[in-house]
């Protein structure tokens, strides 16, 4: 895997479904919009195949909003989103809004949260996953993978990602898509 590169920009316009009833921008969009670029740069940085491969997801914690400029519906904005290296299971994130003159109208600090699926897995079972298996089997294991799937999507704002096995079970797909 390629390293990610420090900053990510990606710009996006302002829907009227994002705006009030006089064109300025509910707050809610610009959140949305900042966890929509950290999604993006974890894609580009191929972190989604890193944390299926390690059953871990970052769960959003905390979210500043700062406006200096509330933006209007149709606006385009440049996005530039810079993380700090994952060296601890709290990482803040950074996300500047620009509008189209370069002058920044906004800016998220977000901190972002490691859940480990497994490890919460074995923490609840009082013991490791292939004990799990031999004890109770596959049913037993992917019972107690729901259950933690399903606390962890609770979460609001959030990147979950899992192993492959949590997708094979129709009553998980809730949990994944709030």
């Amino acid at each position: 895997m390629s390293a990610a590169p420090k900053t990510y920009t990606q710009k996006f316009t302002v829907y009227r479904h994002d705006g009030d009833h006089l064109g300025n921008v509910k707050p809610g969009a610009l959140l949305r919009y900042a966890q929509q670029i950290a999604t993006t740069h974890a894609e580009a940085a191929g972190l989604t195949d890193v944390y299926t491969a390690t059953r871990t997801a970052f769960v959003l914690a905390k979210l500043a909003l700062h406006i200096d400029r509330t933006p209007r519906v149709d606006e385009e904005l440049t996005l530039v989103t810079q993380p700090e290296c994952c060296k601890r299971a709290v990482n803040k994130r950074i996300t500047h809004f620009y509008d189209a003159d370069g002058a920044e109208v906004a800016v998220i600090d977000s901190r972002w949260v490691l859940i480990d699926i497994d490890q919460r897995i074995e923490a609840r079972a009082g013991c490791s996953i292939p004990e799990i298996f031999a004890q109770g089997g596959e049913a037993a294991f992917r019972a107690l993978e729901q259950e933690e799937t399903a606390l962890a999507g609770a979460c609001s704002g959030k990147i979950l990602l899992t192993g492959g096995g949590v997708v094979t079970v129709e009553a998980n797909y809730g949990s994944l898509h709030q």
